[in-house]
């Protein structure tokens, strides 16, 4: 994995951040709890938000 700068970030890394996230989300549909559940969720909200800084910045340029 190479390490960028947040200006650095390209569409590979958003669409990585967007598996990410629907990867938090698939784990918080197995999830039990309800506790572990909103983790998940939260934690793809936060994939998420990655990726949409990265659209952003890239929309900038």
């Amino acid at each position: 994995m190479v390490a960028h700068t947040k200006d650095e970030m390209s569409e590979d890394d958003a669409d990585r951040f967007r598996k990410q996230a629907e990867e938090a989300r698939r784990q918080a549909e197995q999830s039990i709890s309800q506790l572990d559940k909103e983790a998940w969720l939260k934690i793809a909200v936060e994939w998420l938000k990655l990726a949409q800084s990265v659209d952003d910045r890239r929309d900038k340029r």
